[in-house]
């Protein structure tokens, strides 16, 4: 006689009046509703452990993506900073140059370092691939600080470049506005200082130095400046003033022609006249004077410097 399978009832029983409702199950039955509940409950555990992970996933990826976001936006702050100092940097390099071509020095050699465009640089670092998050967050933070850096020293260099510069420049126009060459072709035939007055009014002040040479030879300006007086003055005959500026003037007497006018501006080298015998003279010469803050010096030290 073979052994009867085990039924189990499951029943159903309501509080008001409805029928009671039963179902008879077989173990075997109840054994595979027993096991699909709980591969539900599995499957579910599983799903639910997923979607959890996903979450967690999505916020990562969002956060990632608003991190990815503010460094751009970081480096694009950065890139604009890096293009306004290469800017200043090219204004820099311009005065450097100024000055080295005011004092005759030679170009400066050409660094490679300098020459790389700062945009670029930053533009490779945020596209290599072995940077990691961290790592990108400190390439931002050591990039700002070297701009900061460089943002720094620029104007300061600048600003010493640009004081040279005028130094540089202001000494050269006064370097211009000094006589510094003989005013015509001749020999010296009297001095600066007392001499005997070749007039026969005896010992007398010589403002200047007498060139003696023929007549019309050209008479030049011997430093950059503005001619204040050129016509007729007693004495001196035809006569140039040049204002130099700085406390420089200078005199060029008995001219047979004159070959500039007042007013006019004139540059080292200049022909101003023609040498004569005009005024109180004894014959073709050029009457020749330097004068520093009014007063009359020594033209010698002035001539061929």
């Amino acid at each position: 006689m073979s052994k009867q399978e085990a039924v189990y009832t499951l029943m159903v029983i309501s509080h008001t009046n409805s029928p009671t409702i039963s179902w008879q199950l077989p173990l075997r039955r109840v054994k595979f509703i027993g096991f699909s509940l709980a591969a539900l409950a599995c499957i579910c555990l599983i799903l639910t452990f997923n979607y959890c992970q996903a979450r967690r996933a999505a916020r990562e990826l969002q956060n990632l993506t608003f991190e990815f976001q503010e460094q751009q936006q970081q480096l694009l702050a950065i890139a604009k900073q890096a293009a306004d100092l290469e800017q200043e940097i090219i204004a820099v390099r311009e005065l450097d140059e100024t000055v080295r071509d005011i004092m005759n020095l030679a170009p400066r050699a050409t660094s490679s370092s300098l020459e790389i465009q700062p945009q670029i640089a930053l533009a490779s670092v945020a596209r290599l691939p072995g940077v990691s998050r961290g790592g990108l967050s400190t390439t931002i933070i050591r990039t700002e600080q070297g701009l900061q850096t460089v943002r720094e020293l620029l104007p300061t260099s600048k600003n010493t470049l640009e004081t040279l510069t005028k130094d540089i420049a202001k000494q050269q126009a006064k370097e211009r506005a000094t006589p510094s060459i003989w005013p015509t072709y001749g020999r010296i035939t009297s001095s600066y200082g007392y001499r005997l007055s070749p007039f026969g009014y005896g010992r007398q002040f010589h403002a200047g130095i007498d060139i003696g040479a023929p007549r019309g030879t050209p008479i030049y300006a011997t430093a950059d400046g503005t001619v204040s007086f050129a016509g007729f003055q007693s004495g001196y005959g035809y006569v140039v003033y040049i204002n130099h500026g700085y406390g420089y003037t200078t005199v060029y007497a008995h001219m047979s022609k004159l070959g500039s006018r007042s007013g006019q501006q004139v540059k080292r080298g200049d022909v101003i006249g023609y040498v004569g015998s005009s005024g109180l003279s004894t014959g073709p010469h050029l009457h020749y004077e330097v004068r520093v803050n009014g007063k009359t010096v020594n033209p010698l030290p002035y001539i061929g410097r």
